[in-house]
């Protein structure tokens, strides 16, 4: 992998062995250096570098990196703020930083719109939203409302009352609702996107919310219920019985392979079914027992197995091959489901943008049953109206 260092004071750029890592040999203090590379990985394109100081006793770099599954056009980006501390004999890049710190697309965008000075104080008063959808809503405020809103924002007593006189609260209430679930979705994002994210990662971000797998989970339940297992996310639906999450690496690969002219489902999943295939069996053979101490139905459950991202495949395989692959391979299936990140990230973001839309469809018919009014019965008929003088004949 070439990579090919910027140097702002004008010296001739050299090769990197490490492409979010400074050159090599001891930093030195002097000019600021900057650096860049291409991608490292099908899903990894491309990275820039910057020292934010000169070097002494720490250094400090800000590295942007970009993913995604077409090099040409990323769809992710990541800004990663590190601190390594000088120790005896230099500075071990290879470890760990001392201190590291990220910003995420909008993210990025909102801090680089703060240091061109677009948020400067002027006179007057903003209101920063956003969305489009959250600055219509505001905009529909009268002055005095918006007022009280802000006013009482200093005074959480007084808070929910203003908002709910607005004549707003439905609307922030499911707009808050959404955004905190985009930001966990972002978040699994983000351990996705990470090469060395443990599964234990994805299991707390799942357990909190069980609403990414379908609205017919209510809540997680209790993990140990079988002597000896532990099962990453079991989820409870809405009769009491028991749906299970068996949870793996999203690097896992091979996720399909080419066997002849056929394509079949690889090792990692093989492996991760059969698991989850014994965790039924032991369910199902101690199912009195879990029933009387749980309340829980864990008898025939279905399961579901969450493994591997199409960006992580390390072979050129169309992402129409590896979902038909799954869904031939589960349509074999009767009581488990085999899906990729990719899928439960894109589930997700789908349930989230519908709620959306039906709670702004909902907002639009309330404003226009508002408009009309229901004690004229000729509001939004297209004739004359009861006060109108008829047309001469």
């Amino acid at each position: 992998m070439e990579n090919v260092p910027v140097d702002p004071s004008g010296d001739e750029p050299h090769d990197l062995d490490s492409a979010d890592m400074p050159p090599e040999g001891e930093p030195e203090g002097g000019p600021i250096k900057a650096w860049s590379s291409p991608g490292s990985g099908m899903y990894q394109h491309g990275m820039q570098s910057v020292q934010l100081k000169t070097v002494g006793n720490t250094h400090k770099a800000a590295c942007l990196k970009f993913y995604g599954s077409d090099p040409v056009t990323p769809t992710h980006a990541r800004l990663e703020i590190t601190q390594h501390r000088k120790v005896l004999g230099g500075f071990d890049f290879a470890a760990p930083p001392e201190l590291k710190f990220y910003l995420e697309d909008d993210e990025i965008r909102v801090l680089k719109s703060f240091l061109a000075g677009q948020f400067l104080p002027a006179d007057g008063y903003y209101v920063r939203v956003d969305s489009k959808e959250m600055a219509a809503e505001v905009a529909k405020l009268s002055a005095d409302n918006l007022g009280d809103v802000l006013a009482a924002i200093s005074d959480k007593t007084h808070l929910v009352e203003a908002i709910q006189a607005s004549g707003h609260a439905d609307f922030l209430a499911d707009y808050v609702t959404n955004e905190k679930k985009r930001v966990e979705i972002g978040h699994l994002e983000t351990a996705v996107w990470d090469p060395d994210a443990s599964e234990s990662v994805f299991q707390r971000i799942l357990q909190r919310n069980p609403w990414m797998f379908g609205g017919q989970y209510v809540a997680t339940g209790q993990r140990s219920l079988v002597l000896g297992e532990q099962f990453d996310v079991p989820l409870i639906t809405a009769d009491g019985s028991l749906h299970l999450i068996e949870l793996k690496k999203a690097t896992a690969t091979p996720i399909v392979r080419k066997v002849g002219t056929h394509w079949m489902v690889g090792g990692p999943v093989h492996e991760a079914v059969s698991q989850t295939q014994n965790y039924l069996c032991s369910l199902d053979e101690d199912r009195h027992r879990i029933k009387a101490d749980f309340g829980i139905e864990p008898r025939r459950l279905h399961a579901t197995v969450v493994i591997g991202h199409f960006d992580h495949e390390t072979s050129a395989i169309p992402m129409e091959t590896v979902y038909e692959t799954l869904r031939i391979y589960n349509s074999h299936m009767t009581r488990i489901t085999v899906m990729t990140y990719d899928q439960l990230v894109t589930n997700a973001r789908n349930a989230v943008d519908i709620l959306g839309h039906v709670a702004e469809e909902q907002r639009d018919d309330e404003d226009q049953d508002e408009y009309q009014g229901d004690d004229d019965p000729w509001a939004g008929y297209p004739g004359p109206g009861p006060d109108d003088d008829p047309e001469p004949f």
